[in-house]
């Protein structure tokens, strides 16, 4: 089993997004799902909705996208240690197509690796300059039993203040949305140049710390190799 999770701010994202695209418009992808979940209001660990500054309120709604990604991709790890929004004091919305079945809980290790990299997405001082809204995408692109899975996460934190009494009330609004396709078995990739580098990418082994030594030249020749593909 192999994974790679491409976040926003990676050079490769973009790369990524538009390999999944072109999947999908060649017809290469079956398993059609999705499945949100929602916070409609983001709670303090007394269960109320003041904060007393935009930075408590940001570190909360990111330790709330953490537990949210979990739940939206089905991972079988712990909740962050940290967390702020217990469930029995905040209202968690779930929407869920009938497709949609994770494949992630099959990963097992890596999962925990796989959380780790989501949360490199969410630091509060990110929010607190980017947002609001605050959106962050990342592809998750793993093989399990032989199939190809791709899992697109879409993550939306909003948010709007009242006056401060002397705590301010946020309005604030998470939500963490995993859409699933598995890739055909079947499928012929000779026009899909991004998607057979992904996969190289992707299936490269673990290499001893000598042979490390090498990475950025490799790293170079195939940046350059994704500056040359027009396909």
């Amino acid at each position: 089993m192999s994974y790679q999770f491409f976040v926003e701010t990676d050079l490769l994202f973009s790369f990524a997004l538009q390999s999944f695209a072109r999947l999908r418009t060649d017809h290469h992808l079956d398993t059609f799902g999705y499945k949100q979940v929602q916070v409609p209001i983001v709670l303090n660990s007394q269960g109320q909705d003041l904060f007393g500054r935009l930075y408590d309120f940001t570190r909360i709604a990111g330790v709330t996208a953490r537990a949210l990604f979990i739940d939206a991709t089905e991972l079988t790890v712990a909740y962050p240690a940290t967390a702020s929004w217990p469930h029995n004091k905040a209202t968690k919305i779930t929407v869920r197509s009938p497709e949609f079945q994770s494949a992630l809980n099959q990963l097992g290790v890596l999962q925990q690796e796989i959380y780790s990299r989501y949360d490199q997405m969410m630091p509060h001082y990110r929010l607190e300059t980017e947002g609001p809204p605050f959106q962050r995408n990342g592809i998750i692109i793993a093989s399990v039993d032989g199939t190809w899975h791709i899992y697109q996460v879409i993550t939306n934190i909003q948010w709007k203040t009242g006056p401060a009494t002397p705590k301010r009330p946020f309005e604030g609004v998470v939500s963490v949305t995993c859409i699933r396709a598995t890739v055909k078995k079947d499928a012929d990739f000779s026009k899909n140049c991004r998607w057979t580098t992904l996969l190289q990418l992707i299936e490269v082994p673990a290499v001893s710390e000598d042979e490390a030594k090498d990475a950025e030249k490799v790293i170079t020749e195939l940046m350059e190799e994704l500056r040359l593909d027009t396909s």
